[in-house]
Order: structure tokens, then C-alpha cells, then sequence
């Protein structure tokens, strides 16, 4: 399966996409060795500006 790359800056357009880029971050981290806890992610995901932050 080729791996769909995204654009720096690029933003979902709905929760699909959102869900889809979570799940291949979580699938680069479990490769590279760099698991963690859910809280964790969520907080990486945001300080790298990867998140919705409401």
C-alpha cells in the first residue's frame, strides 16, 4: 500500500481525513519505536500544531 503524504500545513477537511492522519502518526511512532500513551499523543499532536484545539 503506498503511504499518502501530506503538505506542511495541511489541514482536514472533515473527521475522516482528521481520523486518517491520526492513525498514520500512530502507525509512524509504533514503527520508529516512539509509542506513547494517548494522552501523550494528543499533547505532541498539539504542540506540533497537528490538532484542532477547541
Amino acid at each position: 500500500m503506498k503511504e499518502k503524504r501530506y503538505p506542511i500545513g495541511w489541514h482536514p477537511a472533515n473527521e475522516e481525513e482528521a481520523v486518517a492522519r491520526i492513525e498514520a502518526i500512530e502507525a509512524e511512532y509504533e514503527r520508529i519505536g516512539k509509542a506513547t500513551d494517548f494522552e501523550e499523543f494528543i499533547e505532541e499532536l498539539k504542540a506540533e500544531g497537528l490538532w484542532l484545539i477547541q
